[in-house]
């Protein structure tokens, strides 16, 4: 019964947090996002992750349940999805669509390396993990 009840308030909790960082981000943007996360934090019930989709990047932030107020980061993340490399890594390594299959929030990281452009693809949820297949890299030859 209290599991129950636990899991109860966690998706009414989750819910109305969603509908407050929603509102807040239109009202300050003026549009809607196009995709929205809110999150649970370790051992914080009274504080959230936000991941707002906003067109060619993303805005990560916090939710917290005192404050009934998302602040957020001023670094946004690119996505860089419709750039002439990421298409050109995805052709070259089929990693890329496996990960994208589950990717909510994929972006593209690109930097250069002697040897060639390195296209690596990432999910803003999973950024900070390192290990474990939540990512796929690879070197797009230069011309």
């Amino acid at each position: 019964m209290a599991a129950s009840l636990y899991i109860i308030v966690m998706l009414v909790s989750a819910r109305s947090a969603r509908a407050i960082v929603a509102g807040q981000w239109t009202g300050a943007t003026g549009s809607p996002p196009s995709a929205l996360m809110v999150g649970p934090v370790p051992l914080d019930p009274f504080r959230k992750t936000v991941i707002v989709d906003a067109g060619d990047r993303y805005v990560t932030g916090t939710f917290r349940w005192m404050s009934r107020q998302a602040d957020f980061d001023p670094v946004h993340i690119p996505k860089h999805a419709d750039a002439a490399l990421t298409h050109a890594a995805r052709a070259q390594d089929p990693a890329f669509d496996a990960i994208l299959i589950w990717a909510r929030f994929p972006y593209w990281e690109i930097s250069e390396k002697p040897e060639g452009r390195t296209v690596t693809l990432k999910d803003v949820r999973f950024a900070q993990v390192t290990r474990g297949g939540f990512s796929a890299t690879t070197i797009v030859q230069q011309p």
